[in-house]
């Protein structure tokens, strides 16, 4: 089978049409193979559980690159659907805090850790001193494991609004884990990424205001129905933004991940030097 017309661009891959009802998530070839493989794997597991996800099918090779043949889902993202419908902000953020809250009460043993995962990203993160990563690592040791299930990469771009209701996309950082790690994550994409330059300047300005109520609703909505507590939230704050240190943030948005993990821990790290933006999620 021949793909499609492009149907979107992110961080990691391309997605083309696949037939008529389904979609090729082509990764560049800078993607590591056995990442496509375990994407596909949880990928497999994740819809099989019955969690709101995509069905996904064969790895396929398509001129030299590998993809993952995923069931199409047609309908715009909730962030999309919220610039649009701006009315719709309020009973938006409360249905993606419930869709967390779902997803936090399950747990599925075929899942990776999350404790591990996050563990080797510290270890591998740049521009962290030794004297950082060790406190960091330390900070890690003393929260607790869980075994909830964590997407990984929660935001209301990665929620398809369908007939059939919100469906979840891009399992590919899902572990088993603490669920105030998944929620300290989604605040962190709140803060630091960037709105892309493409955006006018009207429409920018519409998304600050959105992103900023969104979150506050968010985060109300999900510690008034949680068994977790906010005043923890902060703990998982400079752990998960070490985390997400050297995975394709552009060096302004990396800047404001070390600005946190500064003043949780009080140090002073140097400033990167600016570089080009890369592809984002």
């Amino acid at each position: 089978m021949r793909k499609g017309p492009l149907l979107g661009q992110g961080r990691t891959a391309e997605v083309y049409a696949w037939g008529d009802f389904q979609v090729l998530k082509l990764f560049f070839t800078t993607w590591p193979v056995e990442w496509i493989h375990q994407e596909a794997r949880v990928a497999r597991v994740v819809h099989e559980a019955g969690l709101a996800s995509p069905a996904a099918g064969d790895i396929v090779e398509v001129e030299g690159r590998l993809g993952i043949v995923y069931e199409r889902i047609d309908g715009p993202s909730m962030l999309e659907d919220v610039l649009r419908h701006p009315w719709r902000l309020v009973s938006a953020a409360h249905q993606f805090a419930d869709l967390h809250l779902a997803m936090h009460r399950r747990t599925l043993e075929e899942l990776p850790s999350g404790r591990d995962l996050l563990a080797g990203l510290l270890r591998a993160a740049p521009r962290l001193t030794d004297q950082v990563r060790t406190q960091l690592l330390g900070k890690l040791d003393q929260l607790p494991a869980g075994e909830a299930i964590c997407h990984g990469d929660y935001h209301p771009d990665n929620i398809l609004m369908t007939r059939r209701g919100p469906i979840v996309i891009d399992w590919m950082s899902v572990t088993r884990g603490h669920p105030l790690a998944d929620v300290a994550g989604t605040s962190l994409l709140f803060r630091v990424v960037d709105i892309p330059s493409t955006v006018g300047t009207l429409t920018r300005g519409l998304i600050e205001v959105v992103r900023r109520v969104f979150l506050s609703l968010y985060l109300r909505r999900y510690f008034k129905y949680s068994p977790q507590r906010r005043a923890q939230l902060d703990d998982w704050g400079p752990p998960m933004a070490a985390a997400y240190l050297g995975q394709g943030l552009t060096s302004q948005e990396e800047d404001r991940l070390i600005s946190i993990i500064d003043a949780a821990l009080e140090t002073r790290t140097p400033r990167a030097t600016p570089r080009a933006p890369s592809r984002s999620r």
